[in-house]
């Protein structure tokens, strides 16, 4: 809610302004994280950095039943947004048109994918690249139509996320799994940004 307002101008949402509200907003909390850390003992320390580099160590059916009804309520809402987020695709002033209204779409899409966010961080820690890879991995294969793009990027996400837990459990020494999927998402992040690059260069 802060990062919005903070990006909110007299026409509408600026995206500038939201991307660097974003950054400030982080900032904040990220010093309040460290300060946090100082002032833990040592046991405290390594119990946060577990969560902090994200792990599925320990996490068992009970977590799941307790974020369970918060993420199946969300996936939900998503999907049935589909629509409204390709109508969003085609321009704002065309969404209008079809009678979609930008702001209350982007709103309520926000909220949602801040539930989902804050439901499986709140159990498995910041596990990075699974939302950055996926959805642009299904793009390639199904499309731009985001009825599909979205349930499938649930179901593509899950499955990346149990093959990176395996690989983390497969040497002598247990890895995080956010530490395997910062190790497979970032080269196939950059890779997914260069072939858009040179897309749009060649469309040039």
């Amino acid at each position: 809610m802060l990062v919005y307002f903070l990006g909110r101008t007299a026409g509408g949402i600026s995206v500038e302004r939201l991307i660097l509200g974003g950054v400030a907003v982080s900032s904040l909390f990220g010093a309040i994280q460290t300060t946090l850390l100082l002032l833990s003992t040592d046991g405290q320390i390594q119990s946060a950095l577990n969560w902090l580099i994200g792990s599925l160590n320990g996490r068992g059916w009970s977590e799941v039943r307790t974020v369970g009804p918060y993420v199946g309520v969300a996936l939900l809402l998503g999907c049935l947004l589909g629509r409204s987020v390709n109508v969003l695709n085609l321009g704002d002033d065309l969404a209008v048109g079809l009678g979609v209204s930008p702001l209350r779409s982007r709103l309520l899409m926000g909220a949602i994918a801040s539930l989902l966010a804050a439901s499986a961080v709140s159990i498995a820690g910041l596990i990075g690249f699974v939302g950055l890879v996926v959805p642009h991995g299904v793009r390639l294969l199904v499309g731009n139509d985001y009825r599909w793009v979205l349930p499938l990027s649930a179901i593509a996400g899950a499955w990346v996320l149990v093959f990176a837990d395996l690989l983390s459990r497969l040497g002598a020494v247990e890895l995080p799994v956010g530490a395997v999927t910062a190790l497979l998402g970032s080269p196939l992040f950059i890779w997914l940004l260069y072939g858009r690059r040179s897309s749009s260069l060649k469309s040039l």
